[in-house]
């Protein structure tokens, strides 16, 4: 293992080497005893973790999803109540 598979490994798996599946552990562990200074990836990912799951949950407004195919498709727009008003 070279650090861009273990940071693939940890981007994957989490941070918690205990939840991962035992071949990619144990891959992990053996890299990890010859280049201990790459903990760090396994702290970066737990505060990146943290700093997500801290931050409040923005919600789309209803119908976002559907405006935005229908641009894609270059449709009209489906009337709201607020343009059959006009």
């Amino acid at each position: 293992m070279i650090r861009s598979e273990l940071q693939d490994a940890i981007d994957r798996h989490g941070e918690d080497l205990s939840a991962w599946p035992l071949a990619d552990r144990d891959r992990a562990l053996e890299f990890l005893a010859r280049e201990p200074e790459s903990r760090s990836l396994f702290q970066d990912a737990a505060a990146l973790r943290t700093a997500l799951r801290d931050r409040p949950v923005i919600r789309a407004p209803a119908g976002l999803a559907d405006r935005i195919v229908r641009a894609a498709l270059g449709s009209n727009p489906a009337p709201t109540s607020e343009t059959s008003r006009a």
